[in-house]
């Protein structure tokens, strides 16, 4: 029985993987190879990070090289839109996000393909990363990542993809757009758009408070940017947040994960203390909108 469930699993990814590799392209853009997914006719979905300009040149499954320019980017989620002209090669379907526990195969093509297994192991979001990537939502994986990896593609058993594979943004661990995010980024680059950035216009860092009983840590002010939604709002240098719309602010992380993108022209209430007294504004979170 055990040794029927092993091959049936084995036949599956197998399946899986031959389904979804002719899907995932090699794309030379800068110093070395990365991946790329076919997610349109003649469109290339990949990694921001690794492109040095606006060309780069697409290998398909078949081994034919294909020149291809940067359609759009969009560096808040890290991802680029390739056009690759004459590229015949089908797009990957995609199905829903992934679920806690599920497993996956990170496909790729730095070369030749190559593949990783493992669980999802974490479902958030938003989330601050390195450089300027700001995801909306996300997953890791404890599929390892290679060399060349970042662009590949997340499938589930069905040979659908759940994801875009990024080894980039978390000390090379193994990071994964949902499939859901990245197309709807796709449709914004087609259009010369990017995904609008949830602001509020303040520069802050952490501080510990004196002992009274409430919060030990806030978020100190630093900096307010004129005309920003917390200009209007009243905030000043030298306030120190204590809560936004209810949840505590004890690190720059915690009002981060409050500001996502469906927050946006809404209002909330932001608790703080100004010269010792506790005050409560509202503040309406902002977009920075920029083209691609």
């Amino acid at each position: 029985m055990e040794n029927n469930l092993l091959e049936n699993l084995s036949s599956a990814m197998v399946g899986a993987l031959e389904q979804a590799a002719q899907s995932v392209v090699t794309v030379w853009g800068g110093r070395r190879p990365i991946s790329g997914v076919v997610v349109a006719p003649e469109r290339v979905l990949t990694v921001d990070h690794v492109l040095e300009g606006d060309e780069a040149r697409v290998v398909s499954d078949s081994g034919e090289k294909h020149p291809a320019s940067v359609l759009g980017r969009d560096p808040s989620s890290d991802l680029a839109l390739l056009k690759v002209p004459r590229l015949t090669t089908p797009a990957l379907g995609a199905t829903q996000d992934p679920r806690l526990g599920e497993f996956v195969l990170w496909v790729a093509r730095p070369d030749a393909v190559m593949v990783s297994h493992g669980i999802v192991s974490a479902v958030g979001g938003p989330v601050a990363m390195e450089r300027t990537v700001r995801l909306e939502r996300y997953f890791r994986s404890d599929a390892p990542p290679y060399p060349g990896f970042s662009g590949g593609a997340f499938i589930n058993l069905s040979g659908q993809m759940v994801g875009l594979g990024n080894a980039g943004v978390l000390r090379g661990q193994g990071v994964g757009i949902p499939a859901s995010l990245a197309l709807e980024t796709v449709a914004l680059l087609e259009q010369g758009e990017r995904r609008p950035r949830p602001f509020i216009g303040i520069g802050s860092q952490p501080v510990r408070l004196p002992e009274t009983g409430g919060p030990r840590r806030g978020l100190l002010v630093v900096s307010v940017d004129p005309e920003s939604p917390a200009a209007r709002a009243g905030l000043f240098i030298g306030d120190v947040l204590l809560s936004f719309d209810g949840v505590t602010l004890e690190d720059t992380d915690d009002l981060q994960g409050q500001l996502s993108v469906k927050r946006i022209g809404q209002s909330f209430a932001v608790e703080l203390l100004r010269a010792g007294t506790q005050v409560t504004l509202t503040l309406e979170v902002g977009a920075r909108a920029e083209r691609a």
